[in-house]
């Protein structure tokens, strides 16, 4: 028996012709449960027409899961099966009636969990899933699952021996990417396993960055070559085109544009520090100050 109506139970399951009854809701979604059958070619199969789609179980409601991809957003209000013919139809509230194929009693439901990621601007961030059964939450292996970030595809990935894969994701330097994005995780479904889909959320941040100089002693009155090297903090890789500022002593004596190696140099001569401090010392240390993060 199902149940129309939010925040309460929505299926019921009686073994003693309606004198009692359990509780069978499982995980279902907190939504309206419309139109409920039994699978005629697999009787352990029970199936769910809901306002958010169609649900399935195999274990007597201990887990749901969404039947088929591709329904239009839109409340689900009949179901027919037809065992000779081998299809569920399903009947849509304005947007029409749809076929799908019936399951069979082989039929194995699935979810996919996509963990929280975090990545920065222009690094590389591993994008992850995993594919699971309904009943068991054992990993199903050798499945492809595509990858979408705000519903653009950005590529797919086989899941291993535990479920799981992964897609390595350059972010671009974009400073409008500075947000949380949702990505989806599709499994299209094949003959034994039911399709399904999950998602996550991937937190993007500014690059942040460091500067590596060495220490110079320069005589009074030379000419130094100051030199220091920009590279990004989470991989490590240089960062070519940004702007340095090399300073002495608190005072700034030069800028230059870092090089394809994240490089840049500028020269420096040991007077500019004044008579005053060349006479007390013959040598003088040499540092950088530049922005913490990169900008871009």
């Amino acid at each position: 028996m199902g149940f129309m109506g939010f925040g309460s139970s929505r299926v019921f399951q009686s073994t003693d012709f309606g004198r009692t009854w359990t509780d069978i809701s499982g995980n279902l979604p907190d939504t309206p449960v419309n139109f409920l059958i039994v699978n005629p070619i697999a009787p352990n199969m029970l199936i769910a027409a809901t306002d958010t789609g169609v649900f399935v179980t195999t274990d007597l409601g201990r887990n749901w899961a969404r039947l088929g991809l591709g329904l239009p957003s839109t409340p689900c209000l009949h179901l027919r099966a037809n065992a000779t013919t081998g299809h569920l139809y399903v009947g849509t509230y304005g947007r029409g009636i749809w076929r799908m194929p019936l399951p069979t009693a082989a039929f194995v439901t699935t979810r996919i969990e996509v963990p929280w990621r975090s990545g920065q601007l222009g690094g590389i961030v591993n994008l992850r899933a995993t594919l699971q059964r309904t009943d068991s939450g054992a990993g199903v292996a050798g499945k492809r699952l595509q990858f979408e970030l705000d519903d653009r595809a950005v590529g797919s990935a086989v899941t291993g021996s535990d479920g799981s894969a992964t897609l390595a994701y350059t972010i671009p330097l974009d400073a409008a990417l500075i947000r949380d994005h949702t990505i989806t995780a599709t499994f299209d479904g094949d003959s034994a396993f039911n399709p399904s889909s999950g998602t996550g959320i991937l937190s993007v941040s500014r690059a942040y960055t460091v500067v590596m100089i060495r220490d110079q002693s320069v005589p009074y009155g030379s000419t130094a070559l100051l030199k220091a090297r920009l590279t990004r903090r989470d991989d490590g890789r240089p960062i070519s085109g940004k702007l340095l500022r090399f300073s002495v002593g608190g005072a700034e004596v030069g800028t230059a544009t870092t090089d394809a190696e994240g490089e840049a140099s500028v020269s420096y001569s040991g007077r500019h520090l004044g008579d005053l401090r060349c006479r007390r010392r013959s040598t003088e240390t040499l540092f950088t100050t530049v922005p913490q993060h990169m900008r871009p």
